[in-house]
């Protein structure tokens, strides 16, 4: 069924499944991500956290790799009904989602929570999105920041790089989305190892460094496509999705050490969706505007990149900022005594 048979029921179709789908994300990302994160072993949040972020480039190693494969039946055949095959074989992961989410349990964390009844007034006597907009909201808000990079700066070299390679340089599609692929694959076995350097050394150091590699190869990246070599191109992809690894992995760990467990899941999830909102949804648009207020020259998306990947530095380094200030506050609030009550409520009380 095409545009010209269904008119403006095609974009309305396509405009309400991405909606359902970030809605679906919007409970999804969080909760796996602290599955993970508070049944992990002790000194192991990192490592476990990062085996939610392979999501993401299982989804780019599949995507890019089925789309490549239906572009070897030719262009004609691509566009008639080759680009249907990737959407209708998705189906199979949703059933196995599906079954994954009927036998998944809450974490100890979460079950001690439930356990305990929150005194009238306390914490727990209001909406964990209450709480959070009304008490961590900068932490929310540093969280967004933080997460930038790995969003949108993910579509900067992704589908705007295909977008500048074909459209500006002219170079081959099929080249480019076979080098893509070859970059998924490197960030699907590089994650893990990064997230595990994580819990040896700090997560928030693996991520400043990795933040501090895209600043670097954010120029290079763009300007090895003008020279059409595949080899150099290749590895421009491979470097600069190395670098990027290091913020998919850790960055689970650190969101969550940043909100008190009992709102951590909305926390997290709000950081998550925010992000994605703003950064992920507009950033190839932006990338493009960018680049046409240049007359399609690549580094103002590129400089973009660069500012959002320093901004996110410094928002790392809060985040670990605000952690040790949460655990300062636990930490004196159970030492703090017990006052015993007055000798006169004591008599009349009994």
């Amino acid at each position: 069924m095409t545009y010209a048979q269904v008119g403006a029921l095609s974009p309305i179709l396509l405009i309400t499944l991405r909606l359902v789908q970030g809605i679906a994300i919007g409970g999804e990302w969080g909760g796996a991500v602290l599955i993970a994160v508070e049944n992990a072993p002790k000194g192991r949040a990192t490592f476990f956290g990062s085996f939610a972020q392979l999501g993401s480039s299982v989804g780019a190693l599949l995507s890019t790799g089925a789309f490549s494969l239906m572009n070897l039946f030719g262009s004609e055949a691509f566009h008639s009904w080759g680009w249907r095959v990737p959407f209708l074989a998705s189906s199979i992961l949703v059933v196995i989602g599906l079954v994954v989410r009927t036998k998944l349990e809450d974490s100890p964390v979460m079950d001690d929570i439930h356990a305990s009844k929150p005194a009238p007034g306390g914490s727990g006597s209001r909406l964990p999105v209450t709480e959070v907009l009304t008490k961590d909201w900068k932490t929310v808000l540093v969280g967004v920041f933080a997460l930038a990079t790995a969003t949108g700066g993910y579509y900067v070299v992704t589908s705007y790089l295909l977008s500048y390679g074909t459209d500006e340089l002219h170079l081959s599609e099929s080249m480019l989305l076979n080098g893509l692929s070859l970059a998924a694959f490197l960030e699907l076995v590089v994650t893990p190892f990064l997230a595990l350097l994580g819990d040896r050394i700090g997560a928030h150091r693996v991520v400043v460094a990795g933040l501090t590699g895209v600043v670097l190869l954010s120029l290079p990246q763009f300007m090895v496509m003008g020279t059409g070599s595949v080899v150099l191109i290749y590895l421009s992809m491979l470097a600069m999705r190395l670098v990027m690894s290091a913020l998919y992995g850790p960055i689970a760990a650190i969101l969550a050490d940043g909100f008190a467990p009992h709102v951590r899941y909305t926390g997290i999830s709000l950081s998550y969706q925010i992000c994605n909102m703003i950064f992920a949804g507009f950033a190839p648009v932006t990338a493009v505007w960018l680049s046409s207020l240049a007359g399609g020259a690549y580094w103002p998306p590129a400089v973009a990149l660069m500012v959002v990947s320093v901004i996110g530095i410094w928002c790392t380094l809060r985040l670990r900022t605000y952690h040790r200030l949460r655990l300062t506050a636990e930490s004196a609030a159970a030492a703090r005594p017990v006052s015993p009550l007055p000798t006169a409520a004591v008599t009349s009380g009994s």
